[in-house]
């Protein structure tokens, strides 16, 4: 495609667990999904790795009853703020959806897209071929996971 966004999931310390790469005229609460099924959490000893979290922090572009009906069949909590639009009149049906403390620590997820903005083959997208993008986008969150553990 002509232009691709990457998507990525990460920790309260801004370590990216899971990433895609997406057209960039595809809507965020859509591919939400396929990211979040990416998400491994190691459990302490012997077990299988978690794959649900209890609460998903995201911002308004995620704001999709869809995704919050979803999310909530998985066991899933989104924190999702309500977005308002512009001329609505009624009200949205139903109770509204109540923000989780984790939404308050948003910043330290949102550096994880300013980290990426370091890497000017990202920002600019030289690389033509998707999978070779995708490459350098893991490459990049390889770099960001050993920079922010080393420092730890």
């Amino acid at each position: 495609g002509k232009g691709s966004t990457v998507m990525v999931a990460s920790e309260a310390r801004g370590i990216p667990v899971a990433l895609d790469v997406f057209a960039a005229n595809t809507a965020e609460s859509t591919v939400a999904a396929s990211v979040l099924k990416q998400l491994r959490v190691p459990c302490l000893g012997a077990g299988r790795p978690k794959t649900r979290l209890r609460v998903v922090a995201m911002d308004k572009a995620f704001d999709s009853t869809e995704l919050r009906h979803s999310l909530r069949r998985k066991g899933m909590r989104a924190s999702v703020p309500e977005r308002v639009w512009k001329g609505r009149k009624r009200r949205k049906r139903g109770r509204p959806p109540t923000l989780h403390s984790a939404s308050q620590r948003r910043y330290q997820v949102e550096r994880v897209h300013g980290w990426f903005d370091n890497w000017r083959a990202l920002v600019v997208r030289y690389e033509r071929k998707v999978a070779n993008y995708r490459g350098l986008c893991v490459f990049a969150a390889i770099l960001i996971c050993l920079r922010v553990l080393l420092s730890w």
